[in-house]
């Protein structure tokens, strides 16, 4: 089994998802009763891995809307439309009694059969269709069918924040709690990466989605399940346990950030031989740092000198629990009243986080490895 395969870099299933039991259960219990839920967490902590999981564990019909690529407030329409005519293939046989149950359960969509499978249309020109009265309308649409087929499905909308940089953003989210609300058998699963937009999106009481969703804060996974999952994969790969050293030595590079867990570990297990010494962990962690090394320093670029100065010397102070503190700022000749909201931007990009511990880091610890390096 190639590297890819036990450390995916993208969504991981099956055998290859490491332990969330918590996670998956409270997840579970969401997904049953219904309520509208938002998994919140930085970039590559495992989202949409933990969804598909848990869905393919309940044997859900289940879609996944992605507005990452979205631009104005039809196309985020049309997103949620093609999302429920992937669920329409799932749940009904793909014939012409189909498309006439459609019918009678939708408006402003009609339904057409192609490469074996149901895809909704808009039945107007797109210039006269209203996004926010079709979103309703498919909603209402979907949970009709549900009803008559006595279905549950599930919803996934990623990169949900990117309905705050649409004109009519807020009407169409006023028709999906509209919906969310009263569905029986529509559960809503939100995601997104920017977790600043998001509480903006759920928290704030001037939004419709506001005190509506169940709201998980989705973490690291803990090294003991990843000492489990990690000598499981060298079985595998060598047919012999891993070093203790090893494993340690690796999670305590990615710090234990589930993404680079796994990019780190693709890297080891691409060599031929089982990796013995701490200095080959280091060395496959360098390689991983030289495929992104111009990635960080484009997002480096677009940060100001203040803001550089300040996360670069998060980086270099282990255990920084005061970053307004006078031993700190002296270090880097800002003053509190400066460093505060740097400190507020730096945490809105998901550049760094405060921990359980109440200590403030750097998020990306790769990008911590750049910056003590002093690149």
């Amino acid at each position: 089994m190639g590297a890819l395969e036990l450390f995916p870099l993208r969504v991981a299933k099956g055998k290859r998802f490491c332990n969330r039991e918590l996670e998956k259960k409270f997840l579970k219990d969401c997904i049953e009763q219904k309520k509208p839920t938002v998994l919140i967490s930085p970039r590559r902590y495992g989202k949409t891995s933990l969804a598909n999981k848990v869905v393919d564990d309940l044997k859900r019909p289940f879609c996944s809307v992605d507005f990452l690529t979205t631009y104005d407030d039809l196309s985020i329409c049309h997103s949620i439309v093609k999302g429920v005519s992937e669920l329409i293939s799932q749940i009904m046989p793909i014939n012409m009694k189909t498309v006439s149950l459609i019918e009678k359960c939708f408006r402003g969509v009609k339904a057409a059969i192609r490469y074996k499978s149901i895809e909704l249309e808009f039945s107007a020109p797109l210039e006269k269709i209203d996004p926010i009265q079709q979103v309703l309308e498919t909603l209402n649409g979907l949970e009709k069918l549900g009803e008559k087929l006595n279905k549950s499905v599930v919803i996934f909308i990623d990169e949900f924040q990117r309905i705050l940089e649409t004109p009519k953003g807020d009407a169409i989210q006023g028709m999906i709690r509209h919906v969310a609300q009263s569905t029986a058998h529509i559960a809503f699963l939100f995601s997104g990466s920017s977790r600043h937009m998001l509480s903006q999106i759920f928290d704030d009481s001037n939004m419709p989605l506001y005190m509506m969703c169940e709201k998980f804060y989705l973490g690291r996974i803990a090294s003991p399940h990843y000492m489990h999952y990690i000598q499981e994969a060298a079985l595998i790969k060598w047919k012999t346990k891993i070093s203790e050293n090893i494993i340690e030595r690796i999670l305590k590079l990615t710090e234990n950030h589930p993404f680079y867990v796994n990019y780190l570990c693709n890297q080891l297990w691409q060599k031929s031989t089982l990796p013995t010494e701490e200095g080959e962990v280091d060395t496959a962690w360098e390689e991983c740092f030289l495929s992104e090394e111009r990635r960080f320093v484009t997002e480096l670029e677009q940060l100001t000198i203040n803001q550089r100065l300040l996360l670069k010397e998060v980086a270099n102070t282990p255990n920084l629990l005061e970053p307004t503190s006078t031993t700190f700022l002296s270090k880097i000749a800002l003053s509190s009243g400066t460093v505060i909201p740097i400190l507020k931007t730096l945490s809105n990009k998901d550049l760094i986080f405060i921990d359980d511990q109440k200590v403030t880091r750097v998020l990306d610890p790769l990008l911590k490895y750049m910056l003590i390096k002093g690149i």
